[in-house]
């Protein structure tokens, strides 16, 4: 099987910090993002980095946060694997805050599947499918 998932996007982009690829039997999932990663980069029009997506349950136990530090948003998600978080090359907070409401828009448009959406100032944001698995939309960040 090919690694180009999308025009700009491989498939090992995806894979764990650890180097544990995306579950086989996941494929229809990952080309699912693939293709929502490659919306987005289109509609920015620039390069755009893949910093988190799969996480399996071994490195999400050996990296969870203390519970404080998770308030009430529980354990990470990144599971079912749908979840991936973006950062425009450059990242600055101005242009971290203009990557977010590009996603925005496009979800809000229709264009890239209704679900998570989250900003991380200066750094980088979440996107997922959730609601592909019938999950509630949940959105954080600016309202801009």
């Amino acid at each position: 099987m090919s690694d180009q998932m999308a025009r700009n996007f491989r498939a090992s982009e995806f894979a764990c910090h650890d180097g544990t690829p995306w579950p086989a039997d996941e494929q229809e999932a990952l080309k699912r993002v693939a293709n929502t990663c490659q919306i987005i980069r289109d509609a920015w029009g620039g390069p755009v980095t893949v910093v988190s997506a799969y996480r399996h349950p071994g490195y999400k136990s050996q990296h969870r946060k203390p519970k404080s530090q998770h308030a009430a948003r529980g354990p990470l998600k990144h599971s079912p694997p749908c979840a991936v978080d973006l950062a425009p090359d450059d990242c600055t907070e101005g242009r971290s805050l203009a990557f977010y409401l590009t996603i925005r828009r496009l979800m809000d448009e229709g264009k890239i599947p209704k679900g998570g959406l989250g900003r991380y100032p200066g750094s980088f944001t979440h996107v997922d499918d959730r609601c592909f698995y019938g999950y509630r939309a949940a959105k954080w960040g600016p309202k801009a």
